[in-house]
């Protein structure tokens, strides 16, 4: 319904993702999709969040990327939903900043896979 959002780092998960939306659900599916950026400011009942490292784009550093990911899991009304990458795509040039997500040091305990 209209109370669903899916929250993607950068347009290019964004576009993807409402592509194959379209393509399964037809343009009858009532959820938002949109960026973390997008999202500033709006509640939903029920948040998806894409972990952005599933597509590597060039992190403009730690911190900024700390304030959108506060940006995106602090949407939801009731319920929070993380997709998170099993592994991360990392450039050989970002592997020191491996541990630079929010998402890395959060205890996999902590997550219901399904």
């Amino acid at each position: 319904n209209d109370d669903v959002f899916i929250l993607c780092r950068f347009n290019s998960q964004r576009e993807k993702v409402e592509l194959q939306f379209n393509k399964t659900f037809g343009k009858k599916h009532q959820c938002k999709i949109m960026t973390f950026h997008a999202s500033k400011g709006l509640q939903a009942r029920t948040v998806y969040v894409l972990d952005p490292r599933f597509k590597w784009m060039g992190f403009t550093n730690g911190d900024e990327e700390l304030c959108n990911m506060y940006v995106a899991l602090s949407r939801a009304e009731e319920n929070l939903i993380i997709v998170k990458s099993g592994t991360a795509v990392i450039s050989d040039i970002d592997r020191q900043y491996k541990k630079r997500n929010f998402l890395d040091y959060i205890d996999d305990s902590y997550f219901q896979i399904e």
